[in-house]
């Protein structure tokens, strides 16, 4: 009886049996090849990733490539620039398509890194390696006639990281084999062995954040490729410096081994030191075929009612036949019918100065103000598109490069959609993949002759890294669609008081329950405003305005705020009865001349609860129960009295307003019974991570803002825009209000259980950590061991809405400070802060939390009163 505790599975092929002691996994058992085999280069001209993904016999040069990874390594600094391929762009000068200039320089930095890395580390240690050629094979810094191509080999070129990818990890694993000094201490003697590989790199100017990226590449849990050997001690069997198969297995890589009469015919002693990678008990020989070899990869090609693989890249060109161009046309004018449905919606309900602004923009459509969406091939599917956002700087240009007939504006929604596949016009035959005969001079193209991984001395390359964009290059872009929420000034004074005074009046009145007085002062009845000027800041902060707003401090002096004053001031005390003492201007107050108990709006309330009555995490929701698609649910009982203010019973106009105004809310889907197949399974995400004392920069945020953009082209990221505040604000100029109205996606992930029958509420909802990476979140070491200080560019969700400065809406002093801090941001003077910080910072008004607080309570009672 052995004493192994690995499960395994067993692998017949070729008349010979192969155990592995890793899960069960489909693969091709690779041809044996060895050392002296003239053709054992696996990277052969134009081969690509996932072809690399199958296990490899072991030689001293190419038996790296076991550690390639299987799935992308794209959250990792540094690959974590790649997370985004950014569209092409059209150089007027030659009327030919590339990168960005800025992407193919951040590329480049980072494959002359990772080059003069690998090569000074081979050389210092002795590596068993040959490097493959490098990223720039591919040609993703070249420019071509066609946007397709571009992406095809930005692609690419991106996948091709990864196999970079697994290189590192080998040597990363290698050397802790080695004797070498311990990190940090270095000692410079003949005698003394050879420094830490981060000590060496930190010589040459490697800093630390890259070292920690390096070694969380290397130990990152993914799936690799595998190994093949045929002795199950592996490679150790044939120079005794190189690794068992068990040190390979330890390290996650998956491996076989030839069963035969030299596993069987162990001594005790042998299965001792083998007991991880051999079978729990006494195996029987596998039947042929037992595992069999995985489909070539024309079988992998989708058939008809099937989806694709991983996207365009791969497969050659099969993804741009007739039969798929004709899939995704069909696919968006079935799209543009639901925009324009959504949009005559919108004009039937505008009113006249709306028409008149929308009847303007049909004359002269805006090229830079309006929102520019891109419609690209879906990678999980490619008869399906999915919609990019485009920057403001490259709204004018993305315009430029899509014909009349491949791009169409809505004036009454202001937004632009643009689409190849709409008239995709002739592909060029004559560009393949890559161009015959041409070089550049980079010695690394495809099909380079690798050099020998015994080099004697160092290759450095005396690069200069590159600086990061010039100011007028910058990603962050500080002119995206604003919300409209609010009034927009005048340089005319007067008229910035009338503005204020209907938009004040407002606001109080469908927010907070003001009934003015009747009748109602007008502006130009004054008074004489006597508080002081700390007060009359504070009121106007409560009231979501700063006091240097134009026009306020001429408003301050009319009746009206005299009377709004008073209101406010017997809200900020907690101990007073609010209906008892103002009854006369507060609507919740029966003896109020305009009582909202007559509203008949307010009986389509039902109160909901998720969690027991017990449990003091019990949430409640207000849902309405307006005919439609769905039904409109908010969190606060006093939202839901605004709800009812505001008049509107269409479900989609109630989301359309909600969506103007920044307040949370759900759109739920009322269903008989839970679906039977469970919704999809959650995409784990892995918060970035800096090593100790920092420095963020502008090139942070713009990687930072590049994921955000790729996080949100996920359908169930709308409930960023449902959440609220300033994670409303971050994701409005990227999420369409279409997403909105579509309602819960099929991985709705936020099931509540109606209180009176047996049907259920669903809706989306974001994770802790998909909210935390949208705010732009770091794990930062502190320098005491493994603790980390979380770090994010804007204030995490339940700190802002815990916050003073919360006022359940968005206003036009939130806004104010949000564009200060954009502004910051693109000027590189400001730092992503931690939690205390953003508390600190967030503190806020304390009359502003009081009078939220009471007004939740009154509104509370009314409706439990019903």
């Amino acid at each position: 009886m052995w004493s192994g505790r690995a499960e395994g599975h067993f692998i017949s092929h070729g008349g010979k049996s192969y155990f592995s002691p890793s899960p069960i996994r489909a693969v091709q058992v690779p041809k044996t090849i060895t050392d002296r085999d003239m053709n054992t280069l696996p990277f052969k001209n134009g081969i690509k990733w996932p072809e690399l993904q199958n296990p490899v016999w072991w030689t001293r040069a190419y038996g790296w490539a076991c550690f390639i990874p299987l799935q992308p390594l794209l959250t990792f600094y540094p690959f974590d620039r790649l997370l985004i391929v950014p569209p092409a762009r059209l150089n007027h000068t030659t009327n030919m398509y590339s990168l960005p200039s800025e992407t193919i320089e951040s590329w480049d930095r980072l494959t002359f890194r990772l080059q003069d890395m690998v090569q000074l580390l081979c050389a210092t240690y002795r590596l068993p390696a040959v490097a493959p050629y490098t990223p720039r094979g591919w040609n993703y810094f070249r420019e071509y006639r066609s946007p397709r191509k571009v992406r095809a080999l930005a692609y690419a070129s991106r996948d091709w990281f990864m196999v970079w990818s697994g290189l590192v990890a080998f040597i990363v694993h290698f050397i802790s084999r080695l004797d070498t000094q311990p990190d940090p201490i270095t000692v410079d003697s003949k005698s003394a062995p050879p420094p830490h590989w981060k000590a060496l790199l930190r010589r040459v100017g490697y800093s630390e954040e890259w070292l920690m990226g390096m070694e969380r590449v290397a130990f990152a849990n993914v799936e690799r490729a595998g190994l093949f050997f045929d002795h199950i001690a592996g490679p150790s069997t044939i120079d005794p410096t190189l690794p068992t198969l068990s040190w390979f297995h330890e390290r996650g890589v998956p491996v076989w081994y030839e069963w035969n009469e030299n596993v069987t015919g162990l001594s005790q002693a042998d299965r001792d030191l083998y007991w991880d990678i051999l079978p729990p008990l006494n195996p029987c020989k596998p039947a042929e075929g037992f595992i069999t070899p995985a489909p070539s990869f024309e079988d992998n090609l989708p058939s008809d009612g099937e989806t694709c693989g991983r996207g365009p890249c791969d497969g050659g060109e099969w993804w741009n036949s007739e039969s798929m161009i004709a899939a995704r046309r069909e696919f968006m004018l079935a799209r543009l019918k639901e925009i324009e449905a959504m949009s005559l919606s919108r004009q039937g309900k505008e009113t006249l100065q709306e028409m008149q602004v929308r009847l303007q923009r049909e004359r002269d459509p805006p090229v830079v103000s309006a929102p520019v969406y891109v419609w690209v091939v879906d990678d999980n599917d490619c008869r399906k598109l999915v919609r990019q956002v485009v920057t403001g700087r490259e709204r004018m240009e993305t315009l430029e490069n899509h014909r009349g007939s491949q791009k169409r504006y809505f004036s009454a929604l202001n937004v632009w959609h643009c689409c190849e596949d709409l008239d995709p016009g002739e592909w060029d035959e004559g560009e393949s993949d890559w161009d015959e005969g041409e070089s550049d001079g980079d010695e690394h193209i495809i099909g380079s002759k690798p050099t020998d991984f015994m080099v004697e001395e160092p290759l450095l390359s005396n690069r200069v890294v590159t600086p990061p964009p010039a100011e007028g290059q910058s990603f962050i872009a500080t002119d995206y669609t604003t919300p409209e929420f609010t009034y927009t000034s005048s340089t005319n004074a007067s008229t910035n008081q009338d503005l204020l005074f209907e938009s004040i009046l407002r606001a109080l009145s469908r927010y907070y329950g003001f009934v003015p007085p009747l009748p109602c002062p007008t502006p130009d009845q004054c008074r004489q405003w006597t508080e002081p000027e700390r007060e009359s800041a504070i009121f106007t902060r409560v009231l979501g305005f700063p006091f240097s707003e134009p026009g306020l401090k001429e408003f301050l002096c009319t009746e009206i705020a005299h009377i709004l004053y008073s209101f406010y001031q017997t809200f900020s005390k907690r101990h007073v009865n609010p209906a008892a003492n103002i009854h006369p201007h507060f609507d919740l107050s029966p003896l109020c001349p305009a009582p909202l108990a007559t509203n008949p709006r307010i009986r389509d309330i039902v109160v909901i609860t998720r969690g027991s009555q017990d449990d003091e995490a019990q949430e409640a929701f207000y849902v309405f129960k307006y005919p439609g698609p769905f039904q409109v649910a908010v969190k606060d009982a006093a939202t839901a009295l605004a709800i009812c203010r505001w008049g509107i019973t269409d479900p989609e106009a109630l989301c359309l307003k909600l969506l103007s105004t920044g307040i949370a809310f759900h759109t739920f889907k009322n269903l008989p019974s839970l679906p039977r197949s469970a919704p999809e399974a959650e995409i784990r995400y892995a918060l970035p991570e800096r090593p100790p004392n920092y420095i963020f920069t502008k090139d942070d945020y713009e990687k930072y803002l590049h994921m955000f953009q790729n996080l949100l082209r996920n359908p169930r990221m709308r409930a960023a825009l449902l959440r609220g505040g300033i994670l409303w604000r971050l994701a409005w100029p990227f999420v369409s209000d279409i997403d909105i109205l579509a309602g819960p996606t099929a991985s709705a992930n936020l099931v509540v259980t109606h209180p009176h029958d047996t049907t259920y509420f669903i809706d989306d909802e974001l994770s802790h950590t998909e909210m935390a990476l949208l705010l732009g979140t770091y794990r930062c070491f502190t320098g005491r061991g493994d603790q980390v200080a979380l770090k994010s560019w804007w204030p995490h969700v339940h700190t802002y809405e815990g916050s003073g400065e919360n006022y359940g809406r968005w206003t036009q002093f939130r806004e104010n400070d949000y564009k200060k801090r954009l502004e910051a941001i693109s000027q590189g003077k400001a730092q992503p802060l931690s939690v205390a910080m953003w508390r600190d910072k967030l503190r806020g008004r304390p009359e502003l939390k009081t009078w939220k607080a009471v007004l939740e309570e009154e509104s509370k009672c009314f409706i439990n009163s019903l």
